[in-house]
This record gives structure tokens, sequence and C-alpha cells, in this order.
């Protein structure tokens, strides 16, 4: 799967968990609840889909092309325009968009690096017993910043990018080290294949469905604070 494919499913598996929870009568993201974030004030709802976002992109940063790898450079759009900005503002945004040209060298750098520690793509990133070991370091880091459902959150994306890889044609080795069994979660005539159009409308499915849900929770009434977030 693409890296947005893997982007809109995270945050699509984030909403349809906590709404099935809210459904079931045990809500994740209680109303009118913020954390303190290293002083600073934050909506849950918007952490927790912030930390599900990050989870299904971190697979793949054993990958250098991948969206993860590469999101200082993909960033770049927000600072355009500095060569047909004159004065003091097309210098800041030019040596801002030069600082993230770095910070991007920087990252693949560091993701041939996994690459390697990890046996090559979807290896060891792509382990179940990987998801949870970063989940439980997550959970650990979210207790000291005021965030503990961080590593839950985090799991859930990851989660989700691991159920999407399993659906492609080369499937998962998501048991290992315990055994080199590929996982797959479709009957072979209908596994996708990466870039495929399949692969494209999943990105759409799951986007629509995200943007759905969030939308019908404000409606309802639920998250006021991300209503109010969004509504400036």
């Amino acid at each position: 799967m693409t890296g947005k494919t893997h982007l809109a499913g995270g945050v699509a598996a984030a909403v349809v968990v906590e709404r099935s929870a809210w459904l079931a009568g045990w809500p994740l993201l209680p109303p009118e609840k913020q954390a303190v974030i290293l002083g600073w004030l934050a909506p849950v709802a918007l952490l927790a889909f912030a930390a599900a976002a990050l989870g299904s992109l971190l697979p793949d940063l054993d990958e250098p092309n991948s969206l993860v790898s590469n999101l200082p450079r993909a960033s770049r759009g927000l600072v355009r325009g500095a060569l047909r900005t004159k004065g003091v503002e097309g210098v800041a945004r030019s040596l801002v968009e030069f600082g993230l040209l770095l910070v991007n060298f920087v990252t693949r750098f560091l993701s041939r690096i996994v690459r390697m520690a990890a046996l090559g793509h979807r290896g060891a990133t792509h382990w179940l017993v990987t998801a949870l070991a970063l989940a439980l370091l997550a959970a650990l880091g979210g207790w000291f910043i005021g965030f503990p459902a961080l590593g839950a959150w985090l799991f859930i994306g990851y989660g989700s990018h691991l159920a999407l890889d399993a659906m492609t044609l080369s499937g998962l080795e998501l048991l290992q080290p315990f055994t080199a069994r590929k996982v797959h979660l479709l009957p072979k005539p209908m596994r996708i294949r990466t870039g495929s159009l399949v692969d494209s409308l999943l990105t759409v499915v799951f986007g629509a469905v995200a943007a759905t849900a969030v939308l019908g929770v404000m409606a309802a009434g639920q998250w006021p604070q991300l209503w109010r977030l969004l509504a400036g």
C-alpha cells in the first residue's frame, strides 16, 4: 500500500475504534477532555488521531523513498514561493525550505540504517512483536508528557498498516521472529497490488470513512473540543 493509503487507513481505524467503543458504552475520548502536554493544553481527540496517523506511517521507516522518511521534503509546499517573494519573508522561506531539505537528508539516512537493522523492507518493522514493543515504549513516554493513551492509539495506527500490507500480493511475515510463515488476510485472487487502482480507491474510501465519522460525531454532540478547534 502507498503512504497515503496507510495514512488515511490509520486515521479511519482510530475513528472506527473510538466509535465502536463509544457505542459499546466505553468511550475512549470523553467529552471536554483535554490533556496537558508539556504544559500545553491539547484536545485528546486531536492527540489520538495524530498518534494513529504517526503509527500508520512508522512501519515504512525501513524504506528511504516512503512518505514517513520524506515528511520534511513533503512539507516544503508550505514554504514554496520563496523565489517569487522579495524581502525578509522571501529570505525566511528560503532558509526554512533549505532547512527542511537538510532534515530530509537526515531522515533518509536514518531510514537506510533502519532498513539494514530491520533486514530489509517489510522486515522487523513489519513484525507484530515490534508493534507491541513500540506501543509499550510510547505508553511509557505518554505518562511523562501527560498523554498515557499514546501507546494505544499509536498501536491502532501501526496495526492498521500491518493489516493493510497483509492484504497485498506479498503479504507479511507478521509473526517473526517466531515463524517465517507469511500472513495473508485476503484470498489470492483478491490480494491488492501496491499503487494499483484498488489501492487508490482505498485511500478515498478510508478518507471518506474518517471524514464522515468525525462529522457524524460532531453533529451528535460528542467531542465538542474538536468541534471548537475546527470551528476556530
